[in-house]
């Protein structure tokens, strides 16, 4: 509870960002986007996944996908999820890079007031 209430902001986009998965990628029928069937036909599998037909940036997303396949089969919830939590660790990176200039900040404002 103490860590809700001193990160209001990160806790509010946590919760927008969990509803924003279960509505968007459980509930809704949405169908999967050419990107993601490209990654999904081509770079899921070993032999593939440094193939240079055409500029890319799949080869995390091919292995994380690749274990996901070998272990659950292949589920397009599960092959969805791994964007997801990309977005949640790109988020968080970023709020420990503005959180770590904010400090930085306030102790050169410390040092010129000294």
């Amino acid at each position: 509870m103490k860590y809700i209430k001193k990160h209001k902001i990160f806790t509010i986009f946590f919760v927008y960002f969990l509803l924003f998965f279960y509505f968007y990628f459980l509930k809704s029928s949405s169908f999967i986007n050419s990107d993601e069937i490209v990654n999904i036909n081509i770079y899921l599998y070993p032999e593939t996944v440094l193939l240079k037909n055409y500029p890319n940036n799949h080869i995390f997303n091919s292995l994380f996908g690749m274990l996901i396949k070998y272990s659950y089969g292949i589920d397009l919830i599960y092959l969805r999820l791994i964007s997801f939590l990309s977005l949640l660790g790109i988020i968080f990176f970023f709020l420990k890079i503005y959180q770590y200039y904010q400090h930085l900040e306030s102790e050169l404002m410390q040092q010129q007031l000294i």
